[in-house]
C-alpha cells in the first residue's frame, strides 16, 4: 500500500489514462475528472484497508509526466457535482460508439441524471 495525496493520485492517473499525446485541455478534463472520482470512491477498498487501487476497475495509474503534473497543478481543486455532493461518475477507454446506464453495466450502480444512455458524439476511426 502506497500513501499518496490526492494531487499526486491525480497526476499519476492522468499519466495512466490519458498519457501524453492528449491536447493541454483534455487533461485538465481528465483531471477533474480522475479527481472526482477519488473523491466520490474514497473507500471504495476499506476492508482491504485503503481506498483506491491501481487496477483499472479504479484508475490506471502510471509515473506522473511533466503533462500530467501542469493539468493536475492546473485544476487543483476542481471537482464536478451533481447538486450538492460530488458527482459519481465512470471512465471508459471505448464505449463503442454508445454510453449505457450505469446499473446496466456495475451491478448496484445509481443511474445519476447526468450519465444516461445515449450515442457517443464522438467518431471514432
Amino acid at each position: 500500500v502506497e500513501e499518496v495525496d490526492l494531487e499526486t493520485y491525480v497526476a499519476r492517473a492522468v499519466a495512466g489514462e490519458g498519457g501524453d499525446a492528449l491536447p493541454p485541455a483534455a487533461l485538465e478534463a481528465l483531471a477533474v475528472a480522475t479527481r472526482t472520482f477519488a473523491e466520490a470512491n474514497r473507500g471504495r477498498h476499506a476492508p482491504e484497508g485503503f481506498d483506491l487501487c491501481d487496477l483499472t476497475h479504479c484508475l490506471a495509474l502510471r509515473s506522473a509526466s511533466t503533462k500530467s503534473r501542469e493539468a493536475a497543478t492546473a485544476t487543483r481543486g476542481l471537482l464536478l457535482y451533481e447538486k450538492d455532493r460530488v458527482a459519481e461518475l465512470y471512465l471508459s477507454a471505448s464505449c463503442g460508439g454508445h454510453t449505457e446506464r450505469p446499473s446496466l453495466v456495475w451491478a448496484g450502480a445509481r443511474d445519476a441524471g447526468h450519465l444516461p444512455a445515449r450515442p457517443d458524439p464522438v467518431p471514432r476511426p
